[in-house]
């Protein structure tokens, strides 16, 4: 990956380039360097669930000014706080401080979710070839997040370009939706009012080449999957204690006896078996 700058003031203009980047878009600076990020900053990128505004211009600039605060977290390879510098100091550009956000390839970060949230176009670029997904569909078991990875799926959050993907050549996204419907269901534990299905079931793929996330074309892939399926979100407007009582639930669900022969499959999965 590359970031290119171009600045523009009255009477001039100048641009600059980060050249080539490797591993977290900073060098690997964010991963050394994980130790002094501060908490504010992490929780922040954490989610960074406006990441994708700066890209639509004007509305981005007005909802900040409604938020009072930036819509996005910005990271260089210096860390949070001098990208956020490098920034402020652009209220008065020159050509010298457009080179130096080249230098310090300055950028925002953006939710998981504008690539891939499930984790496993990330986990396979990274050489993995048996992947164990905990996933969580909401109160079906829905394929969507899974299946956009794969030729023909949907592209599930808007504004995301569909030239990210697909990650697998193969099977199809058809393919990968049936593979869901015929995943095997766990006994939900009696009285369980968060947990509406509990699925687990594998399929296998076949990467494509694809330059966004790293993966090359032809190998082969388990992909194992344990959907929790419950009616709680990822937590808006949500009263947290539910989520107590949601584990709650998964826990019983695993331990009632008409559920031993699964666990005899899906435990094995976590030893790499």
């Amino acid at each position: 990956i590359e970031f290119s700058y171009q600045g523009h003031w009255p009477l001039g203009g100048s641009s600059s380039s980060s050249g080539p980047l490797v591993l977290d878009a900073a060098n690997g600076s964010l991963g050394v360097w994980s130790g002094h990020v501060p908490v504010s900053a992490a929780a922040a990128a954490s989610s960074a669930v406006f990441g994708a505004e700066p890209v639509d211009g004007l509305p981005a600039v007005e909802l900040a000014s409604l938020l009072k605060a930036d819509v996005a977290v910005w990271a260089a390879i210096d860390g949070f706080e001098v990208a956020d510098q490098l920034r402020a100091a652009l209220a008065h550009p020159d050509a010298q401080k457009v080179a130096v956000l080249g230098q310090e390839a300055v950028h925002a970060l953006i939710d998981g979710g504008y690539t891939d949230g499930t984790g496993i176009a990330q986990a396979v670029a990274s050489g993995a070839e048996e992947v164990v997904v905990v996933l969580n569909s909401y109160s079906s078991n829905l394929a969507e997040y899974v299946a956009q990875l794969f030729p023909g799926g949907p592209v599930t959050k808007p504004g995301v370009p569909k030239e990210l993907y697909p990650v697998f050549s193969a099977p199809s996204a058809a393919a990968v939706d049936e593979a869901f419907a015929q995943f095997r269901q766990l006994q939900i534990a009696e009285g369980s009012s968060y947990l509406k299905v509990l699925a687990v079931g594998s399929f296998e793929a076949t990467t494509a080449k694809n330059a966004y996330f790293g993966t090359e074309e032809g190998r082969q892939v388990s992909i194992r999957i344990i959907n929790v399926c419950s009616e709680l979100s990822i937590g808006f407007f949500a009263n947290f204690g539910h989520y107590s009582a949601l584990v709650q639930e998964v826990a019983l669900s695993l331990a009632h006896p008409k559920n031993r022969a699964e666990l005899q499959t899906v435990l094995p999965w976590f030893a790499g078996k």
